[in-house]
């Protein structure tokens, strides 16, 4: 077994020399690589800026609805910031789920014979909404509570 030969004859040809190579790849291999760099850092800080505007948005309607002012005015009422988060929860859970109690309703008096009108529809998807929202931000506070019982217990002094 000759171990003197190098692994040079699995490379092409252009790779065996280095003058070679330099030939190759020429000058341009840093500023191509400055290049991607810039466009990978412009992706990075666009999609940043994106989700910042986003949440700016988000937010921006919460406070239109009246949801973070009245969670915020909760929270000093009661002085505690759990308050505010708790009346934050509820509110949100609520406002998502009355609109879509309404949608169903209408959706469901458009597939099945109803003897109900428009507004009465309305009127009763808002109680379901309401009750159903209730319900939903209770139970997913109990889980969220439970959770986080499981994995942080509370010190038995």
């Amino acid at each position: 077994m000759n171990l003197t030969h190098s692994f040079s004859f699995a490379l092409p040809a252009f790779f065996e020399s280095s003058q070679l190579m330099t030939d190759y790849a020429g000058p341009l291999v840093p500023i191509f690589l400055m290049l991607f760099a810039l466009l990978g850092a412009i992706c990075v800080f666009s999609v940043g800026i994106v989700m910042a505007l986003m949440f700016a948005c988000c937010l921006a309607v919460l406070v239109a609805v009246g949801i973070t002012s009245a969670a915020v005015v909760v929270g000093a009422i009661k002085r505690r910031v759990s308050a505010g988060v708790n009346a934050f929860h509820y509110l949100f859970i609520n406002a998502i789920s009355w609109p879509a109690a309404v949608g169903l309703c209408l959706l469901l008096r458009s597939k099945f014979p109803v003897a109900f009108s428009t507004m009465e529809l309305c009127v009763l998807g808002t109680i379901a909404g309401v009750l159903g929202g209730v319900l939903l931000a209770f139970y997913l506070k109990l889980a969220a509570r439970i959770i986080v019982c499981h994995f942080f217990p509370p010190d038995t002094h």
